[in-house]
């Protein structure tokens, strides 16, 4: 049977803080790349005219790091750690993200009254 593991630590003769920083890292550029780009380019504007009296005049660059360091290190635990096929890595994975969206969606119904 074929086991999918991208990331199998008990097969890898490198230490265990390499595998992940050769894993997490580079995730976490890339997650935080395609954020900085959907902000400024796809929501940003949208975003801006509907909660202007929210935002900061300046994003906080240090809790937007620690956003994306708790989503990648919470996929690489919960999706890419865990999984045994792609097909279950997709799975988890969806539902991870779904859950994370749910979280941030209601939050901010709950407690920003022009929030749509």
């Amino acid at each position: 049977m074929y086991s999918y593991s991208p990331l199998t630590l008990e097969e890898s003769n490198l230490p265990v803080w390499k595998v992940l920083l050769g894993i997490l890292l580079p995730s976490l550029i890339f997650f935080i790349a395609i954020d900085i780009c959907w902000i400024a380019f796809v929501v940003g504007s949208a975003f801006e005219q509907a909660h202007a009296g929210l935002m900061r005049p300046t994003p906080d660059p240090v809790a937007g790091l620690l956003a994306g360091m708790i989503i990648v290190g919470g996929v690489l635990f919960f999706v890419t750690l865990k999984a045994r096929t792609k097909a279950q890595a997709l799975t988890q994975g969806l539902l991870l993200g779904s859950i994370i969206f749910a979280v941030y969606e209601l939050t901010n119904y709950s407690v920003i009254a022009s929030w749509t």
